[in-house]
């Protein structure tokens, strides 16, 4: 459906509201309050800014994982809201120790209720791992119709390195993309 970059850490300060962005900062506060209604309300703080984390419907777990001095890695996207920069039920993890960044973009797949992404994306890169991906078509007819080799077009789209055109994966008109849809295919060259 789309792809998210956790490649890198945005700064609260240069978060564009409405951009989806990725923080890293330090939990300084998290309480539940009552008005309008029950919500799990957490600041966190990157040095550069505060961001506000709402959940309105949250688990005592999330609670716990949000003591103040957590440091956290939130994903979501961000938004000016009455006191601040504020991401309504955000994606966290809790950051222990060294916590490299992914190298590639995240995709994000078509789900239904009850089957999560994680679960999705873990999928996923089993079947790449026990795949045989190797190409049916030769070289030459590869060359003549400007197609990517298959296993090489597959991985990209499952994995794209935050360089590659976003815009172009998301629009089907990426080189990855005519190689598994082949009526996207270079004018008069399918034929």
């Amino acid at each position: 459906m789309r792809y998210e970059d956790e490649t890198r850490l945005v700064p609260i300060h240069d978060a564009v509201s409405g951009e989806s962005v990725q923080i890293e900062g330090t939990v300084v506060d998290t309480t539940i309050k009552f008005r309008p209604g029950r919500q799990l309300i957490s600041e966190v703080d990157d040095g550069s800014g505060r961001l506000v984390m709402r959940f309105f419907n949250f688990y005592p777990s999330q609670r716990n994982a949000l003591a103040p001095g957590t440091k956290v890695r939130v994903m979501g996207e961000i938004r000016q809201g009455f006191f601040g920069a504020e991401m309504v039920h955000p994606r966290f993890r809790v950051v222990r120790g060294e916590m490299p960044l992914p190298k590639s973009l995240t995709p994000v797949y078509s789900t239904t209720a009850g089957l999560g992404q994680d679960v999705l994306r873990k999928l996923a890169v089993r079947a790449l791992e026990q795949s045989d991906l190797g190409d049916a078509l030769p070289v030459p007819v590869r060359r003549k119709l400007q197609l990517l080799p298959l296993d090489e077009a597959i991985r990209l789209l499952h994995n794209p390195t935050p360089d590659v055109d976003a815009d172009t994966l998301l629009d089907g008109t990426h080189a990855a993309w005519r190689r598994v849809n082949p009526t996207e295919c270079p004018a008069n060259t399918c034929r």
